[in-house]
């Protein structure tokens, strides 16, 4: 708590001293005390310790010092906790501070949540939530994946969800390109029919003379001399990737002023702003 204080006659009570100050300040106090001002202070504020209230002399706060040293001398060595040293077997601090207490309601709380075993839904359950899933309405670039799950009747059934739940965030499920179109084993087959089909109606329509080329630099090299840009496959990238507009700005070097308009110029079912939006279908 802090250092010892021995007088002359090795006690390690402090010395009434013979000739000097009749009362002193805070700094004083911790020197009589052996307090840091912190310790001090946490005494002063719980009135178990019952500590010697000082005076106001002018904007200072001071102490008499025989009030300090008879508080010291009520102090006995029973409150205090084994092992402390002498100026800590004077005044036992209570040992669970506020912050102690809620590190320890903490992490009670983690281990709770650590050690609960998962619910395990039944085939009806799994059923209904799954109806829930497919009837809530998606934004552009939103998909359904299903995945294996255990059911409490023994049985393996699918498990389906909305990926991403935020449009334009995490793992893009669906890629298209002038060559390939790729979809994931996991969305379900009667998505699966319809994302192909968009995409492959609007690889096609790319092949037409519908609007002027679009120059861009492309990502990585700044110097390099700008090629054209489809827009048949930025709409594909926004619209069924999934992709966003910071995506995309990124991707052809452009402002977001001017990607917006070309999405828009080519008839781009754009999202609402916002996370909280209402949705659309996809």
């Amino acid at each position: 708590m802090g250092k010892d204080i021995q007088n002359t006659n090795g006690s390690p009570e402090p010395e009434i001293p013979a000739s000097g100050p009749t009362t002193v300040d805070t700094q004083g106090a911790c020197e009589i005390t052996g307090f840091s001002r912190q310790r001090l202070h946490t005494i002063r504020s719980d009135p178990s310790f019952n500590f010697p209230k000082p005076i106001k002399v002018g904007r200072s706060v001071r102490w008499f010092v025989s009030d300090l040293i008879a508080w010291l001398r009520t102090m006995t060595l029973d409150n205090a906790p084994q092992g402390a040293s002498s100026v800590d077997k004077k005044v036992a601090i209570k040992a669970d501070t506020r912050k102690q207490i809620e590190l320890k309601q903490f992490r009670g709380l983690l281990w709770l949540t650590s050690t609960k075993a998962k619910a395990v839904p039944s085939v009806a359950e799994l059923a209904a939530a799954n109806q829930k899933v497919q009837a809530k309405k998606r934004q552009p670039g939103q998909h359904l994946q299903r995945r294996m799950v255990d059911t409490r009747d023994g049985a393996r059934e699918w498990q389906y969800s909305v990926f991403p739940q935020v449009p334009g965030k995490g793992f893009v499920p669906v890629k298209v390109s002038p060559r390939k179109i790729l979809v994931p084993s996991n969305i379900p087959e009667a998505e699966r029919q319809q994302l192909l089909a968009r995409a492959t109606a609007m690889r096609t329509a790319s092949g037409s003379p519908a609007s002027p080329p679009v120059l861009a630099t492309p990502k990585g090299d700044m110097k390099a001399q700008k090629t054209e840009v489809s827009l048949t496959e930025m709409k594909a990238a926004y619209e069924v990737e999934g992709k966003s507009l910071d995506d995309l700005c990124k991707r052809y070097r452009m402002g977001k002023g001017r990607v917006l308009k070309l999405l828009r110029d080519v008839g781009t079912e754009m999202r609402p702003s916002g996370r909280k939006s209402k949705p659309i279908n996809l």
